[in-house]
C-alpha cells in the first residue's frame, strides 16, 4: 500500500475535497430539504414532509404514487432526480478509482487510472451540477433551503477536485 505523502500536493487537496464533497453530496441528495413552501412544510428529492398535496407529516413520492397519482411529478422534477441518482453511482464509482490511484500499489501513480479517476470526477460535478441547475431554474429561490445548498456545493468541490487532479496529472 503506499502512501498518500508521497502523492502531489494537487492530489492530496483533490483527495480532501473529493472526501468532503462525497459526506456534504450524500447528505444533501438523501435530505427532504431542498425547499420549503411558504404554508409550511418541506420536501428534497425522495421525500416531503408537512402540508404537501394534501398530506400531514412525512411522505416519500414513491407513496403517492400507489395512491394512483402516478403522474404527479413533473418531468423536470423527475429530470432533477435522475441526473443526481447518476451523480451518487459516479461519486462512488470515482471514490473507488480515487482509492486505486491513490493507495493501490499495482495502480498508484498510473497514468491511466489517474485520467480516468479525473474524468470520473469531473463528470460527476458536471451531472451534480445539471441536477441543481435543473431544479434551481424552476423553483423559486426564496424557497431554497440547505440541503439544495450542500448538493450545490459538492458539485462544485467535485469540479475543482477533477481540475486538481487534472493538473497534477500533467505536472508529473
Amino acid at each position: 500500500m503506499v502512501e498518500l505523502g508521497n502523492a502531489p500536493a494537487a492530489t492530496k487537496v483533490a483527495t480532501v475535497f473529493i472526501i468532503i464533497a462525497f459526506v456534504v453530496f450524500l447528505v444533501g441528495f438523501g435530505a427532504p430539504y431542498w425547499r420549503d413552501y411558504p404554508l409550511g412544510g418541506n420536501s428534497g428529492l425522495w421525500q416531503s414532509c408537512g402540508l404537501f398535496l394534501g398530506l400531514d407529516g412525512c411522505s416519500y413520492f414513491t407513496d403517492l404514487d400507489e395512491v394512483g397519482k402516478d403522474s404527479y411529478l413533473p418531468d423536470w422534477f423527475e429530470s432533477t432526480r435522475v441526473f443526481e441518482a447518476i451523480g451518487l453511482i459516479a461519486a462512488i464509482v470515482g471514490l473507488l478509482f480515487l482509492v486505486l490511484y491513490t493507495c493501490v500499489s499495482k495502480t498508484s501513480g498510473n497514468k491511466i487510472v489517474a485520467f480516468l479517476t479525473a474524468i470520473l470526477t469531473l463528470g460527476t460535478g458536471g451531472v451534480i451540477m445539471l441536477g441543481v441547475i435543473i431544479y434551481g431554474s424552476k423553483v423559486d429561490t426564496d424557497y431554497l433551503q440547505w440541503a439544495f445548498a450542500l448538493t450545490t456545493a459538492s458539485g462544485c468541490l467535485y469540479v475543482i477536485s477533477g481540475i486538481l487532479l487534472f493538473v497534477s496529472m500533467c505536472s508529473k
